[in-house]
């Protein structure tokens, strides 16, 4: 598991502080306790804390019950953007609300809520993540061709890349929708030694049959009718280069054979002429189908498959690259906020969160698209859930299907399916569900969440 961010805790019973470092250690990577609220100064002056763990009372060190706010105070004066988490004894509501009036960023309650305690500090880092990422991207660094990504996934793609690129072979890039196919394909181009040479890209889904030859072969003058001089095809325009079939799964059978026919003699004949020409182009093809499954099918050809995928590389979704998600929105966000010259804006923590938990069924390109929108309609200096979250996906619409109509059952799922969204936030969560806080601690008894 990869370790992230800074925290300071401030507590004064050390078994609490031990128990938060024991909790909390797996998943951060630095970690700084104080005991006393008086070493507080010295060390927010000395350390920059993604987050600050608060006591609400110092028992052991003042009768001030509300020496927590204080410390708060104090520590917004100094850091008006630093993250405070407070913890309060379980069940405290008023002091939630207070806390949250006086500007702390959350609450937990009581030492037992471990689990709520991580999610609510690792939301916060991957929080400050995005903003830092956003602050240091360098998009003129960043050819349209190159990846922006820090998962392992992806990191595993690009070592592929680099090793194929060089050779010969023919590439055949599988991934759904929005994933970068093209992308893959041009960075292979770029690192080949055909890169002084063209790069041409077809997208085999728009070609009919009687456009297939045109396209790819050419033409003679007088051909047909509207062919009025000679034209050459995409593989004789990519000689010596590369050439990119797009969307390769939709071609008909008799295409597939046409094409089949093309590389293994590595020669075309333009419509309207018997001489053939010689061509010598490096072949990279994609598809978002599962041509193996459609070989079984019988629906294309197990020769032009074998023939096509020398090196086969699958590119995953972006649902299971999700730590790619902030550096994604950092890159897309700078680049946007630059073309339509507006200052960087920021993005509210919950509206991640809520990005975090999308499934993406139009991948890294419905990303994009979220924020240049997003960017484009932006009315403030920060980007919240209203302008991020606002999609009907489908998949999240059969999410929320139920199981039974009991309504004890329907409550029990809504509540659970509201808390993940809000990354288990009570306050945000009673808030969507409408209910107060105190009535969303009763169900959650209730049902034992």
């Amino acid at each position: 598991m990869k370790r992230e961010g800074k925290v300071l805790a401030v507590d004064s019973n050390k078994e609490v502080l031990h128990w938060i470092e024991k909790l909390l250690n797996p998943y951060i990577k630095e970690l700084h306790t104080a005991s006393t609220p008086c070493q507080v100064p010295k060390i927010i002056n000395d350390n920059s804390f993604d987050v600050i763990l608060l006591s609400m009372e110092f028992k052991n060190y003042s009768e001030d019950n509300a020496l927590g706010i204080k410390v708060l105070h104090h520590i917004l004066k100094c850091d008006p953007n630093a993250q405070v988490i407070f913890m309060v004894a379980k069940g405290d509501v008023n002091s939630v609300i207070e806390v949250i009036k006086a500007g702390a960023t959350d609450a937990v309650e009581g030492t037992c809520e471990g689990e709520d305690l991580v999610k609510k500090v690792m939301a916060v880092i991957h929080q400050n993540e995005v903003n830092r990422q956003v602050e240091t991207v360098d998009i003129s660094t960043l050819k349209q061709h190159e990846f922006v990504y820090r998962s392992d996934a992806m990191n595993k793609v690009v070592e592929i890349i680099e090793k194929v690129a060089p050779s010969e072979a023919n590439v055949l890039i599988l991934g759904e929708n929005g994933t970068g196919k093209e992308l893959v394909a041009q960075s292979i181009h770029r690192q080949s030694l055909r890169k002084d040479k063209l790069f041409v890209s077809v997208d085999m889904g728009a070609l009919n049959e009687s456009l297939f030859e045109n396209e790819l072969f050419g033409h003679a003058k007088g051909a047909y009718t509207d062919a009025k001089s000679s034209m050459p095809g995409r593989f004789e325009l990519a000689n010596g280069g590369t050439v990119f079939l797009d969307e390769i799964g939709n071609l008909s059978m008799p295409m597939q054979s046409k094409l089949l026919t093309v590389l293994e003699k590595r020669e075309v004949s333009r419509i309207g002429e018997n001489d053939a020409r010689s061509i010598d182009i490096r072949l990279v093809c994609a598809t978002n189908k599962s041509l193996h499954t459609m070989v079984k099918e019988e629906t294309f050809r197990r020769d032009l498959l074998y023939r096509m995928n020398t090196v086969e590389i699958v590119l995953p979704p972006l649902r299971e690259r999700r730590e790619d998600i902030p550096v994604l929105v950092a890159y897309f966000l700078k680049r946007y906020c630059a073309m339509y010259q507006k200052a960087l804006l920021k993005i509210d923590k919950m509206a991640i969160n809520c990005m975090y938990d999308y499934q993406w069924p139009g991948n890294i390109r419905e990303l994009q698209h979220v924020i240049e929108k997003a960017v484009i309609l932006a009315e403030g200096n920060k980007l919240t859930r209203k302008e991020l979250c606002q999609r009907g996906d489908p998949d999240t619409e059969r999410q929320l299907a139920f199981k039974s109509y009991n309504l004890e059952d329907v409550e029990r799922q809504v509540i659970n399916k509201v808390l993940r969204m809000n990354s288990g936030n009570l306050t945000h969560s009673a808030s969507t569900l409408g209910i107060t806080r105190a009535s969303l601690y009763r169900r959650l008894r209730k049902y034992e969440l």
